[in-house]
């Protein structure tokens, strides 16, 4: 049946509408192409990812579709927005501004070898006398 949705789409947009003044949807759209925007190969792509959000663990690690990836070590512990391809060939952390930043697949040797900032112990008691 998609063959004939699409001849009904075909048909329904290059005949007359009584809403269109008698012109049919087709015609009216290409009546002002100064309106049209044209968008590049890339502006399409970025359309149509897909988005989720996921909480980077503390060794810099998300999973998605119980596959993991490594970001930035300064996401850790944080909760980010992700847009990615539906092979999910591609994909970026959305950060401020709308920068993407592109996520690559987990090397577990390289990410097991990385120094991270120790969490410090202040002392105690000699800071409150």
């Amino acid at each position: 049946m998609p063959g004939s949705n699409l001849t009904y789409v075909r048909s329904y947009n290059k005949g007359p509408h009584s809403s269109l003044k008698g012109v049919s949807p087709q015609e009216r759209f290409f009546r002002e192409p100064e309106l049209i925007s044209r968008l590049s190969d890339e502006q399409i792509g970025f359309s149509f990812l897909l988005e989720v959000e996921r909480r980077v663990s503390a060794d810099s690690v998300i999973v998605i579709d119980q596959v993991d990836y490594e970001v930035d070590f300064r996401f850790a512990k944080q909760r980010i927005t992700l847009w990615y391809t539906p092979d999910m060939k591609d994909i970026f952390i959305v950060e401020a501004g709308g920068f993407l930043t592109p996520v690559r697949l987990l090397n577990k040797h390289d990410n097991a070898s990385v120094k991270r900032d120790k969490v410090r112990l202040t002392g105690g008691e000699d800071r409150w006398n």
